[in-house]
């Protein structure tokens, strides 16, 4: 075996770093053959028979398993003696590959994650098939997939951290547009729902608003192939809930959002002075948005003047202040606040936010 090839491997030869057990043979004199001189010189002696001469048997080579170092990285740095032809010896290593992993300790070995296989002879190549985490492609952080059923970001748990439920959050008012007058009221939909449709109560007889019916709804999510969608569920009785005025009260306008897709009413404009003058409600829409870490947010259209259109309804010559009430862009309406006595003499949206919840995630098998 030549020097060439070994040192193609990256392994040293015949050098300070190899090391070789050799047994060296012993100088050892042939009997006397010619009978004359007892001193084996390569001469002849008196009987003229020449002498055999003392042969060395040589440096004998022997392969053997005690360890040594190729000076390779890593695992194949370990190696065992071999015997060259020219009576030399090279360290050869034990293994040309190793195992590596390039991934967070604390993900190797769970669920997708495993280790790849990288060479170790002269220096250490790149780690190849390896499985790493699925991560967020701008910060790195682990994530999981949520439309499979694998644990995709190696922490031993499946899901955990995917969208489960959407429901409705803490209420909050308002301000109010009116006067301070009647008596105080309030009307919002069940736990957990929405107002989806608003009927407005005027009062003919005296050219003012009188009240409202709320007509609500439930959200559900559900979860597709590839991305998430929010259901909504009428809820009853419908109306599920009416306050007006007392006098000569009669419903003349329907702001009604329907139930497909994910809308809601999300804000009120008007006239108002003393009494609420006049009013229309308006629906807001929202797509359901699924971000790199698996958060979902939302974000109604809400724009409570001109575009869509924000009109109302209002007497002839109705006199008031325009008011405009507005949830934030990840509310709806749930109910209205508000004041009543003959007519309506205060009116306040009550919002609040979609709230979601999320899987805690279920141990990898």
């Amino acid at each position: 075996m030549s020097t060439r090839w070994f040192a193609l491997l990256g392994i040293a030869i015949g050098s300070a770093s190899v090391f070789a057990a050799c047994a060296t043979g012993t100088v050892s004199n042939a009997p006397d053959d010619d009978a004359g001189s007892s001193v084996s010189d390569g001469s002849r002696g008196d009987g003229g028979a020449a002498e055999d001469a003392g042969v060395d048997s040589g440096p004998s080579c022997i392969d053997d398993d005690a360890g040594c170092s190729t000076g390779n990285p890593g695992l194949c740095n370990d190696g065992n003696h071999h015997c060259l032809g020219d009576g030399g010896s090279i360290c050869v290593p034990l293994y040309t590959t190793q195992s590596c992993y390039s991934g967070g300790a604390t993900t190797r070995n769970k669920g997708i994650c495993h280790d790849g296989t990288q060479s170790c002879v002269g220096a250490l190549g790149d780690c190849a098939d390896e499985g790493l985490p699925n991560v967020i492609a701008d910060g790195g952080v682990p994530v999981e997939d949520c439309f499979n059923d694998t644990d995709d970001d190696c922490d031993g748990l499946v899901n955990n951290g995917c969208p489960l439920a959407v429901t409705v959050g803490s209420p909050r008012v308002l301000a109010g547009a009116g006067g301070s007058g009647g008596t105080a009221k309030s009307i919002e939909c069940p736990a957990g729902a929405f107002v989806t449709r608003v009927d407005s109560w005027f009062d003919n007889s005296d050219a003012k608003a009188s009240g409202v019916s709320i007509y609500c709804a439930t959200p559900s999510l559900v979860q597709g192939a590839s991305s998430y969608s929010v259901t909504l569920a009428a809820n009853t009785p419908a109306p599920y809930a009416t306050e007006h005025g007392s006098a000569d009260p009669s419903i003349q306008r329907t702001d009604d959002c329907g139930i497909s897709g994910l809308t809601a009413i999300t804000y009120s404009l008007g006239l108002s002075d003393t009494w609420v003058e006049a009013m229309g409600h308006h629906c807001g829409q929202s797509a359901v948005t699924l971000n790199a870490n698996n958060t979902i947010s939302f974000s109604f259209s809400n724009v409570p003047y001109g575009n869509p259109p924000g009109d109302y309804n209002a007497y002839a010559n109705s006199p008031g202040t325009f008011f405009s009430r507005a949830c934030n862009a990840s509310e709806v309406v749930v109910g209205f606040s508000l004041r009543d006595g003959s007519y309506l003499d205060n009116i306040a949206p009550i919002c609040a936010s979609l709230v979601m919840s999320y899987q805690a995630g279920t141990p990898d098998p």
